[in-house]
């Protein structure tokens, strides 16, 4: 039987006849939907507190598509056949990267800021500017291409999958543009950290690299950019 008569697991219409040909795993698929539940309302609770409307918002939008994209693979472990399954979890998962590329950018922007502007090639508002500017481009082409894909017809799907991975190509290289950017700007400060001397340990720049606190978020925002990167490359 043609798949495109097949709502339903059946002897016509197998699992292995199906887009991604099995079941997609419920356990793991459901502790990801929690996960990213959880980190969406707690993004969106702390960014009230902080006031921070930007980051706050690509943040929530990116980390709750994350969580509707892993339920659209829940509903397809109980019909693998399953149209508006498969629909929202290719939308989603496909589109939820790029905001939370787009959050790390503005972090980036604002660590510029508050370490020190000066170590910097770019200005602070150059990053939102050109990097959140080429995710957005980015973001158009893979909802293009999640759109027609998702519309399940054959013709259509080798288009879709095309302006997905262009949209998905375009935004590794815009990550690993951020990334040498970043490195070069850490880099710079580490270098120019190396060289106080005792007379200068009790700046505001130096206190602020000291805190360990601070120094934990650095690390933690370093280890988001990159597994984000490293997702988008493996899509």
């Amino acid at each position: 039987m043609s798949r495109q008569y097949c709502t339903e697991v059946s002897l016509q219409c197998p699992v292995e006849a199906t887009v991604y040909g099995y079941r997609p795993n419920l356990g793991g698929n459901a502790f990801l939907v929690a996960v990213f539940a959880i980190c969406a309302i707690a993004q969106l609770a702390l960014g009230i507190r902080a006031k921070l409307r930007a980051f706050t918002s690509v943040m929530f939008i990116g980390t709750g598509l994350e969580a509707l994209g892993y339920g659209g693979r829940i509903i397809m472990n109980s019909n693998p056949w399953s149209s508006s399954g498969f629909k929202l979890q290719i939308v989603a998962l496909v589109l939820a990267p790029s905001f939370l590329a787009a959050g790390i950018y503005l972090t980036l922007k604002h660590l510029v800021m508050f370490i020190g502007p000066e170590h910097s090639r770019l200005k602070p508002k150059l990053y939102t500017w050109i990097f959140i500017g080429c995710d957005g481009l980015s973001i158009i082409t893979q909802a293009v291409g999640g759109g027609v894909a998702a519309a399940e017809k054959p013709a259509l799907l080798d288009t879709g999958n095309g302006l997905i991975v262009a949209g998905i190509a375009l935004q590794v290289a815009t990550m690993f543009v951020c990334l040498l950017t970043a490195a070069d700007f850490a880099w710079s400060v580490y270098k120019h950290h190396s060289k106080w001397d005792d007379s200068r340990e009790k700046t505001p720049t130096y206190h602020r690299l000291a805190n360990k606190s601070f120094q934990f978020y650095l690390g933690a925002s370093a280890v988001a950019f990159v597994l984000i990167w490293i997702r988008c490359i493996y899509r």
